[in-house]
This record gives C-alpha cells, structure tokens and sequence, in this order.
C-alpha cells in the first residue's frame, strides 16, 4: 500500500472513532427497557386433566418487557460511568468500533452496538432466549442548584403528579415523609388505592431522580426531573404498565402541595365528627362464588369530638342455600395526618388503618381503604359514598 493511501486509510479510521465517539459524548443515557425474547417449539396445554407440553408446528416467538434503572455517562473517549438509578457508580474502560461497544469491568465485559440516539446491549440466556437493554438519551437538564432542590423540595413534603388522563400515574398523589416513609394515593373513577412504602432521591450531575417502591402491590417507580416552574417539578417517566408491550415515556409535573395548619385541620375535623353510614354496597362480594350473595349490607362509622369512632360492618350471607348473619364492629381512637387527606384508625390493639378521604362536605363523606368482606378473604378499593 502506498504512504498517500496509508495516511487516507488511517484519517479515514480517526474520523470513524471521532463520529462515533461524538455520538455518545457530552450525553447521559438512560435505559428505558429490557426485552426479552423467547422463541418456543412447544407450549404447556393446561386444557385437559393433566399439564403436558405440546409441540407446535412453527416456532412461536414471544417478546417480553421488562423495568431498568441504568445510567451510561462517557467521561472521554476511554471510561464511561456506569450507575444503577439510586445505587453506586462504577468507572469502566470501553471502546468502540464501528458501531461496536464493547465496555470492560471486573466482573466481565459487556458488547452492545451505538446509533445516533440509541445503545443495545444483548445477551444470550440460553438457547431460546435473549435479552437486550436499549438505552437513551437523558433530556437535557435546566436545573442549577439540584443538591439545594432536593433537600428543601421533597423531605416531609405533599405532592400531586399531574399527568395525562391516559397515564398510569393519572390521580397519583405522593406524601414523601421523614425517614423515607411513603404514602400513596391514587383515585379512578369508582375506586381508590391508598398504600405505603418508601422512597429516596438520587442526584447525577444536575439530575434528579425520585425512587418510590410501593411495599404492597409491589412495585418500583423513577421519576426523572429536569426542571422546575416556582413549586413544580417537570420530568418523565418510563411506564411499566404491560409486561408484554414497550413502555411509553410520558411527560409529567410534580406540584408541591401544602400541608394543612392547625385551623384548617380543625375546620375539617368539625366536618368529619357526626354518624355516617353508607348509601352504596361497600362491603365486597365477588360472584364467582356460585350462588352465594350478600345481601343487607350496613357501613357504619361514628367519630366522636372525644377522637373516638366505632365502625360497624354487617350484612346477611347466603352460602349453600344457608343464610347466616354476620357483623364485625372495630373501637378506638381517630386523627386526620397534617394533609387532611387520611384519617388514622387506631384500634383497641394498637393497629392502624389508614381511611383516605376523597371528598368531605358538612353531609357528604367519600372514603376508600382495603376493606375485608366480613370472613371472606376478599378485599375492595370501591370508594364508599356516607351521608351524616
């Protein structure tokens, strides 16, 4: 090979390594999802007496999607920093070639491809089944002073995320507590969910990051900010609502919203003292059972000025053509928490329920909690309508 040709061939490979290395620099990327495929020569038939597996006539390929909470930052063009979203960093050596990322640590070494505004990373599992992790780029972020944002915004603090009608996170509101202790509310329609768990914020560069798991339903959420409008918060988030579809990545804003004094809480509270009782059937019963019914259902609850209640649950159940009564009353002591969103039921033995209140007028009470069918292992999240 000529020198004219050699010096051509080695600008040609520079200028490859520059425009590869300008894809992914001066970028954070995020992962958005991993996918994973399966592809099967049979299938378990559960339509007969015995589980069998029965071979198909073609190979049936089935894609699944799964959370990830990874971020990819390239320092230069020989280490990146690879972050679990709310965990640890670790500095890596990569390279790239034609496309071809290959990243070194440890453990192992992990190979991916690069485009423009997208990095993959794919792994073998077994014979039949692959999994790959697609990452994107982090918006831009516009927030200054992050670390002073995050301890004055969100410890002991009462949001509400406002989102599209379509959004899993529709009706969501947030109590971000001291010691990291959550509580989740969230209204649809007929039905209301109230629940607890924890959450902690993660701060890379000028981004912030919240981190909620829900310690019931199970499930993990990340919240990506990026900036901020007087007491709102302006991020996205990948939702994970479907197993078997791609997440979406929805816009959304977190408004700060106050908590209550003490003369708005005891405005409230005025409100909330009296008899109520239920004008819909709350108690759940689900139909599955036969010809089993439950029929003259009674909700009742009485708050008291002393910050005392009784609630009575009751109603007649016909099991097997058999009618039996059935009744279960609870005693103790109430307190609305400094939101004016939960009434606090404190029974006789020291457990605590939490009642959320979605509408309080001087005659009307609207409340949702997980309500159990008298012994029947079912539960409800059915808002419950109360007159006084």
């Amino acid at each position: 090979m000529t020198r004219p040709k050699q010096y051509l061939l080695l600008g040609f490979l520079i200028l490859t390594i520059q425009q590869s290395f300008a894809q992914i620099n001066d970028d954070i990327w995020i992962s958005s999802y991993v996918k994973e495929t399966q592809k099967n020569k049979e299938v378990v038939d559960l339509s007969g007496e015995e589980i069998k597996m029965v071979k198909l006539d073609s190979i049936q390929t089935s894609f699944y999607y799964h959370e990830s909470y990874l971020l990819l930052d390239f320092l230069d063009d020989n280490y990146v920093i690879i972050k679990g979203i709310g965990e640890k960093q670790l500095k890596c050596k990569y390279t790239i070639k034609r496309g071809k990322l290959k990243i070194t640590f440890d453990k192992g070494i992990i190979k991916g491809y690069v485009s423009e505004n997208l990095i993959v990373f794919k792994e073998k599992i077994s014979k039949t089944s692959t999994k790959e992790i697609f990452f994107e780029k982090l918006n831009e972020s516009h927030l200054t002073d992050s670390q002073k944002l995050k301890d004055r915004f969100l410890e002991n603090t009462n949001w509400t995320i406002n989102a599209d009608i379509n959004s899993y996170n529709y009706g969501t509101e947030l109590q971000l507590l001291n010691d990291n202790e959550l509580r989740i509310i969230q209204i649809n329609e007929d039905y209301g969910y109230n629940n607890w768990g924890n959450w902690k914020t993660d701060l890379y560069k000028n981004h912030l990051f919240l981190i909620y798991n829900d310690l019931v339903r199970p499930e993990k959420r990340v919240y990506h900010f990026y900036g901020i409008n007087n007491d709102t918060l302006i991020g996205n988030t990948f939702e994970h609502s479907n197993f078997t579809k791609k997440p979406k990545l929805s816009n959304i804003k977190l408004s700060n919203t106050n908590f209550l004094n003490n003369t708005q809480l005891t405005l409230l509270e005025s409100k909330l003292i009296g008899n109520w009782h239920a004008i819909n059937n709350p108690i759940p019963f689900d139909p599955m059972f036969g010809s089993d019914t439950l029929t003259n259902q009674k909700f009742e609850i009485i708050f008291d000025e002393n910050k005392k209640f009784s609630l009575l649950k009751s109603g007649t159940l016909t099991k097997d053509s058999v009618n039996s009564d059935k009744k279960l009353k609870l005693n103790g002591s109430w307190k609305l928490d400094k939101s004016g969103k939960f009434i606090e039921l404190i029974d006789e033995e020291k457990s605590t329920r939490l009642i959320t209140i979605s509408k309080l007028t001087e005659n009307d009470l609207e409340i949702f909690y997980r309500i159990r069918a008298l012994d029947e292992n079912l539960f409800s999240n059915r808002i419950i309508k109360m007159k006084k």
